[in-house]
């Protein structure tokens, strides 16, 4: 954009700015409840405190640059990926994000899970309830649901992972 472009953009209403932080109280809750992280824990993670997490994801908060970049960090993910749904690097054991050195960043509760076991990619937020859901059921049913699904999406592929 041009200085002389600008010249042409109309200042942001009231309400325009209103819708734009729920959404991004939205995408936090999105994030943060997909990978069953608690506001105390993000908190924890972004030197923050859960009350003025919380106040963010109600939209009731206009945070500053240095607490998104916080949030950012606390989620292991650039700050421009909180006003969209592109989707979190997410472990394939637990859901939860991974942290800059692609580990789980719920390793200290026991989770072992890194980059080696998944690829490198983000996975959208229904792809990450799906993963997190299909981890609690037991193999037998695991195995059920792949067979089911393979049959839903006319996947006979040999190749297909967990034959």
């Amino acid at each position: 954009m041009t200085t002389d472009d600008r010249s042409h953009v109309a200042p942001l209403a009231p309400d325009e700015l209103e819708a734009k932080l729920d959404a991004l109280g939205t995408e936090l809750r999105r994030r943060r409840m997909s990978a069953n992280l608690t506001l105390d824990y993000i908190a924890q993670r972004s030197g923050l405190t859960p009350n003025y997490i919380g106040t963010i994801e109600l939209g009731k908060r206009d945070p500053s640059v240095s607490s998104l970049i916080k949030i950012a960090h606390a989620f292991n993910c650039e700050v421009s990926d909180l006003f969209g749904s592109e989707g979190t690097p997410v472990c394939p054991r637990c859901g939860s994000p991974f942290d800059p050195q692609g580990a789980c960043i719920k390793r200290s509760e026991g989770c072992q899970g890194g980059w080696g076991e998944a690829p490198r990619q983000r996975l959208s937020p229904e792809a990450t309830e799906i993963a997190r859901l299909y981890l609690k059921l037991p193999q037998k049913q695991q195995a059920g649901l792949m067979g089911f699904l393979r049959s839903l999406a006319g996947d006979d592929d040999p190749r297909s992972i967990s034959r």
